[in-house]
């Protein structure tokens, strides 16, 4: 296998944005200071939007683009409507909202599914296999978002209820209810886009339901 085929320029400009969300949040549970997270999260998205400008051949980047723009216009509405019945927690920040949502969090999520659209088309350029890109996909995903949640949980970004089953005091099934979500984006690879993003944003909702009933509710009456 080329070394040009193991990992792409467009790997680099991608692993380089989730490289700067990630310690600017990193800085924000030392600091808490909330200009951290916006500079991450805008400065993250920037990056790959310069970087798609600049190289005509990253096209399926300008795609992913669109898509997490999309995500990012409908999430608010999709939290506002599901998260609520999981009594997940609360925000403790005071910035600007959308709705009950901090401006931040959609544009996480904008840069998310960026982040797991382009994973999921370099799993399936290696294993040709679509149920092997999801599991894989899957497990990546529950792993970053563990870590996303503590990261802002630690920052004082947000606040979570006592629930059943937490991992580093995150709550289990936001991290296994993201882990199917972002699966699913495997699988909709050749829907068109606009439908692909308004489906995708729906999956997070039920998702979040999912994935309550099954690690929260129902132990519980069983």
């Amino acid at each position: 296998m080329k070394r040009s085929e193991l990992i792409s320029t467009t790997d680099i400009a991608v692993l380089a944005s989730v490289g700067i969300l990630f310690f600017a949040c990193l800085i924000n549970i030392y600091l808490k200071n909330l200009v951290l997270v916006y500079s991450g999260v805008f400065g993250s998205i920037s990056l790959l939007i310069i970087f798609s400008s600049l190289y005509p051949n990253a096209l399926l980047l300008r795609n992913d683009l669109v898509l997490g723009f999309i995500v990012c216009l409908i999430y608010p509405l999709v939290e506002n409507t599901f998260a609520p019945l999981t009594e997940w927690g609360s925000y403790s920040t005071a910035d600007v909202k959308i709705i009950n949502t901090p401006l931040y969090v959609p544009f996480s999520f904008c840069f998310l599914t960026i982040f797991t659209s382009h994973l999921s088309s370099r799993v399936f350029h290696f294993t040709g296999n679509i149920i092997y890109t999801a599991c894989i996909v899957g497990m990546i995903m529950f792993v970053i978002t563990v870590i996303m949640e503590f990261t802002g949980l630690k920052g004082e970004l947000w606040t979570f209820n006592k629930a059943r089953f937490e991992l580093l005091g995150v709550p289990v099934f936001i991290p296994f209810s993201y882990c199917l979500s972002f699966s699913v984006l495997a699988y909709t690879q050749k829907i068109l886009l606009v439908l692909r993003g308004f489906l995708f944003s729906l999956s997070i909702g039920f998702s979040w339901l999912v994935s309550y009933w099954i690690i929260e509710v129902a132990p519980g009456k069983i």
